[in-house]
């Protein structure tokens, strides 16, 4: 039978409050420290509305991120942030991330340092990420909106793909006619027109 930690008497079986002193059982004080500490928690589903698209695919690699209720930082690989670090950061709105990457891409000999280094921290950015704003989201929302605000909030800017694919097709043109037409003198140039 369980007993009271403050004065020592026996417990009723599913009690949550000492009928002798009045403090709060064991399982009493469990669930309320699971009730304060909830806010700070964030779940798979949270992080899965979040997500959208391919979310089991991130949801591993977060999985990783967090060993036995303890959060550090682990090394994963993440192909679209190597090759298209600043494209990926936008489709995944890490808007400050995404001016970072811009930035380092023209720094001469960083650029490449840069995407490796995309390439290895691209699932924690994008965790840490995901992270904070549901934990801001949840202190300012009911539960009953939260999942719908948070899908909101989250997803993918689908718009990306559409001028990233044709800012590379025009860059891919105008290199192509730079090196036809780009070394031409003039008097050739006026020939070819």
């Amino acid at each position: 039978m369980p007993f009271c930690s403050n004065c020592g008497n026996n417990l009723p079986a599913d009690s949550r409050f000492c009928p002798h002193c009045g403090k709060g059982t064991e399982s009493a004080q469990l669930a309320s420290r699971f009730f304060a500490q909830r806010d700070n928690v964030v779940t798979e589903e949270d992080l899965r509305a979040f997500i959208g698209p391919r979310a089991e695919k991130y949801l591993a690699k977060f999985r990783l991120f967090q060993v036995n209720g303890i959060e550090n930082f682990a090394f994963t690989w993440h192909w679209p942030a190597f090759f298209f670090g600043f494209w990926w950061m936008l489709y995944r709105k890490l808007y400050l991330w995404s001016l970072a990457a811009f930035i380092i891409a023209f720094i001469p000999y960083a650029g490449f340092a840069g995407m490796i280094a995309w390439g290895i921290t691209g699932n924690y950015i994008y965790y840490k990420h995901a992270s904070s704003k549901i934990l801001s989201l949840r202190q300012r929302h009911s539960f009953s909106e939260l999942t719908s605000t948070i899908s909101q909030i989250g997803g993918v800017n689908r718009w990306i793909v559409v001028v990233a694919l044709t800012i590379t097709l025009l860059g891919l043109i105008s290199g192509i006619l730079f090196s036809l037409f780009g070394g031409l003198s003039t008097l050739e140039r006026i020939y070819w027109i």
